[in-house]
């Protein structure tokens, strides 16, 4: 199981409305029982609901180099056993404006022979069984869109694959796959 190295982007989508600022735990606002001017102020927990990043778009399937003459992303719920095949997941986002953190966790049916290696500014920790990768980095304000590339390597396990996305540590997309 190797990461794509050059391939993992965060890549700004062009006229969409940008993101969510990372949440804060901040108390509502309280009104005085006598005060009928409850409408006139939001809780800051409907302000931070308002806030949630939305998926415009989210897609899974094989990626393809220019050179090989077929479109360059497929939509696919199979993987190929093929070494050096690109597969992997994209995201289109809504958000405010603001940092926002990402997380991905990869369940793979049992231990690859290897996860790849370490990326400039992306943090990876891998299970004690080495059946789950976790990786996190961080979308920058303006950044919109999210992607990640993995390609296949002797050595990984066919079966049911699983990648749960998270955005602010919340649940926010899961793809289901088969290596065959």
């Amino acid at each position: 199981m190797r990461l794509a190295p050059l391939l993992l982007s965060l890549t700004i989508a062009l006229g969409l409305p940008m993101h969510a600022q990372a949440s804060k735990s901040v108390g509502a606002k309280r009104v005085a029982p006598t005060s009928d001017t409850t409408s006139e102020t939001t809780s800051d927990a409907v302000k931070e609901a308002n806030a949630a990043p939305v998926v415009i778009r989210a897609e899974f399937g094989l990626f393809f180099p220019p050179s090989s003459g077929k479109k360059k992303f497929v939509s696919s719920r199979t993987v190929p056993f093929v070494p050096n095949q690109a597969y992997g997941w994209r995201l289109t986002l809504k958000r405010d404006p603001g940092q926002m953190r990402w997380r991905e966790e990869y369940v793979l049916p049992a231990a690859p022979s290897t996860w790849g290696g370490a990326l400039p500014g992306i943090k990876q920790d891998v299970s004690a069984d080495g059946r789950t990768s976790a990786r996190e980095g961080e979308l920058q304000d303006g950044e919109n869109a999210l992607t990640n590339i993995w390609t296949v390597a002797e050595g990984d396990p066919k079966g049911k694959h699983v990648i749960r996305l998270y955005l602010d540590d919340k649940l926010v997309q899961t793809f289901d796959f088969e290596l065959e």
